[in-house]
C-alpha cells in the first residue's frame, strides 16, 4: 500500500501524460485531468481491496484456463507472479506479441516422444539454449507400461511427435490421468504439444485431427498444435528443421496454441482444416 501503489501509480499517470504530449492537439486538457483522476480513485479502490482488483485472484488449486484471446484477464495476470519476465501486458496482448513474452517455459519438466528425427533434435535444443526448462527428456512411447506411468507422473510439458493415432491418444490419456503438480508449482497446467506434417491425405493426421479439436478444449490441460511443413524443395528444404523449430517457438512465445511452421498458404490451409474442417 505504500510502496508499490504510489508506484504503480506515478507510472500510470506518468505515461498518461507522455502519451497527451505524444498526441498534440488531439487530447484535451479537460479528458487528460478526467483520466488522471480516474486513476487516482481507481488506486484508492485497490488499497481498500487490499490489491484485489479485476486482475489479482486467488487459486488454492490448479489455474483455470484462461478463456480470453486478447484481453488480460486474472488468469492471465496471475502467470505474471509466476515468471515475472514474462505476460507483462496489464490490458491487451500487444506487448507481449511483439515481444515474444506471452509465455513461459521456467522450470518446466519436458517429456519428448516420436520426434528422432531433424526437428526432434532442433526443438531439443531452441528449449534446452533459450528456455529456463528444468529438463528436456525423450520418452519410448511403447515402453513398459508402470515404467511409463511414472514417467508421465513427473512430467509437465509433453510433446507428441507425428505417431499412430491410437498411440498417442494413449498416451496423452495416461498423462491425463496421472499427471501429478509439483509442490509450489500449482497454478501451473500441464501442457501437450502435438506435432504433426501439412499431409491432409495422412490417414494418421486425419483420424486425429478430432480428438486434437477435443484436446483443444479440454479444461485439465493446455493443448497446443504444431503444423511442419512436408516440402522436399525450394525454401524450406534449404532451411531446414533447425528453422522450423525457431518458427514453432516463435508461435509459442506469443501464446499461440496453434503453431504452424510452413509457409503462409499450407498455413492458412491447415488452420482452417484444423478448426473448422471436423
Amino acid at each position: 500500500m505504500f510502496c508499490e501503489l504510489p508506484l504503480e501509480l506515478s507510472c500510470q499517470l506518468f505515461g498518461t501524460w507522455l502519451g497527451y504530449l505524444a498526441l498534440p492537439g488531439l487530447v484535451s486538457q479537460e479528458l487528460l485531468n478526467l483520466v488522471m483522476v480516474f486513476e487516482v480513485l481507481r488506486s484508492f479502490v485497490v488499497a481498500i481491496l487490499q490489491g484485489r482488483d479485476s486482475n489479482h485472484q486467488t487459486y488454492e488449486t490448479d489455474m483455470p484456463k484462461d478463456p480470453h484471446s486478447f484481453l488480460v484477464g486474472p488468469e492471465y495476470h496471475a502467470m505474471h507472479h509466476v515468471d515475472p519476465s514474462a505476460y507483462i501486458s496489464s490490458s491487451f496482448r500487444v506487448f507481449d506479441w511483439i515481444f515474444g513474452t506471452s509465455y513461459t517455459l521456467r522450470s518446466r519438466r519436458i517429456m519428448m516422444s516420436g520426434l528422432e528425427g531433424g526437428f526432434g533434435q532442433a526443438i531439443k535444443k531452441e528449449l534446452e539454449l533459450r528456455e529456463s526448462v528444468n529438463c528436456v527428456q525423450e520418452l519410448n512411447i511403447f515402453g513398459e507400461g508402470q515404467k511409463m506411468i511414472e514417467i508421465l507422473t513427473n512430467t509437465d510439458i509433453l510433446i507428441i511427435g507425428n505417431e499412430e493415432c491410437i498411440s498417442a491418444i494413449e498416451t496423452i490419456e495416461l498423462f491425463k490421468q496421472h499427471y501429478k503438480p509439483r509442490s509450489g508449482n500449482c497454478l501451473l497446467l500441464p501442457e501437450v504439444w502435438y506435432v504433426s506434417s501439412e499431409t491432409p491425405d495422412s490417414s494418421s493426421n486425419a483420424s486425429f485431427i478430432p480428438h486434437a479439436r477435443k484436446y483443444y478444449d479440454e479444461e485439465r490441460f493446455i493443448y497446443k498444435q504444431i503444423v511442419l511443413s512436408n516440402s522436399t524443395s525450394g525454401l524450406w528444404r534449404a532451411l531446414g528443421s533447425e528453422w522450423m523449430a525457431k518458427v514453432a517457438m516463435w508461435w509459442i512465445r506469443r501464446g499461440a496454441r496453434f503453431s504452424p511452421a510452413t509457409d503462409p498458404a499450407s498455413a492458412l490451409r491447415e488452420y482452417l482444416r484444423f478448426f473448422y474442417g471436423t
